[in-house]
């Protein structure tokens, strides 16, 4: 089965026909999808502000660089700011099995890897996980998916898809439910869910913020709510450039935090 690009995949488990039927139906807003990401590099500036359940409020600002490999994604996420952070690097490379996560932290001069089981942690206090900003930007997530009956949402035509992800991603869901922008294929909203079916995170992008590139379309202000700590961070992509030349070390697993 084709994995689900840009967070989620999976669903119902029908008979044999109608699991194949569903198949069919989801392959078109895959493929439409997928047409939305960059076919080699892509880089942007991303803002996060997080506000927890007293208030208080955090933000962080990273630059993040990309790369695809044949259909494989290669994402370096450098922290900025606030300066006690910054030169704080996440890599992730996507690879059959198990993706090779690392981090890369500053004051120990060290990196670490990122087992599957971490990368459902939030990443450096937000409401993203390691694992949603790899959905994010476009990477692969195994499983199983079926398309829904379209829905409206505010006027605006939107392609439902239900998604079980593969036990072997170890994902901090059991399901999720991803509207699609009906023009572009750009998700609009994604809900996380776990097994007794009660909603735990919830994505939610601003239409008026669909950027084109040549024939790419992207959402650049995005909020994730985490509905179990109440915290809710939203996110901000600027300066987004796509398929220009990026140095090589940004994607190499031993350099990749020397990128200026």
């Amino acid at each position: 089965m084709k994995p689900l690009p840009f967070g989620g995949m999976v669903l119902w488990l029908w008979s044999a026909l109608a699991w194949g039927q569903a198949e069919d139906s989801a392959q078109s807003l895959l493929d439409c999808a997928a047409a939305n990401a960059p076919a080699q590099h892509f880089s942007l500036n991303a803002d996060f502000d997080t506000v927890d359940e007293l208030g208080q409020n955090v933000s962080l600002k990273a630059r993040l660089y990309g790369q695809r490999e044949e259909s494989r994604l290669i994402i370096n996420l450098m922290l900025q700011e606030p300066s006690n952070l910054a030169g704080t690097a996440f890599y992730l490379k996507e690879q059959p099995g198990q993706d090779d996560m690392r981090v890369y932290l500053p004051g120990l001069k060290r990196t670490r890897r990122i087992s599957g089981s971490m990368a459902a942690r939030d990443l450096w206090g937000t409401s993203f996980s390691y694992l949603d900003v790899k959905q994010m930007l476009g990477a692969f997530l195994g499983g199983e998916y079926q398309r829904l009956e379209d829905q409206e949402v505010d006027q605006r035509p939107v392609h439902v898809l239900e998604i079980r992800p593969d036990p072997a991603q170890e994902a901090p869901f059991a399901r999720l439910q991803i509207q699609l922008d009906g023009e572009h294929c750009v998700p609009l909203q994604a809900e996380y869910r776990d097994a007794q079916n009660s909603l735990s995170k919830r994505l939610q992008a601003d239409p008026a913020s669909i950027i084109q590139l040549k024939d790419h379309h992207l959402a650049t202000d995005m909020s994730m709510h985490d509905l179990d700590s109440g915290k809710v961070t939203r996110l901000r992509l600027t300066n987004v450039r796509f398929d220009e030349r990026i140095p090589p070390g940004a994607f190499a697993s031993g350099g990749f935090f020397r990128v200026p």
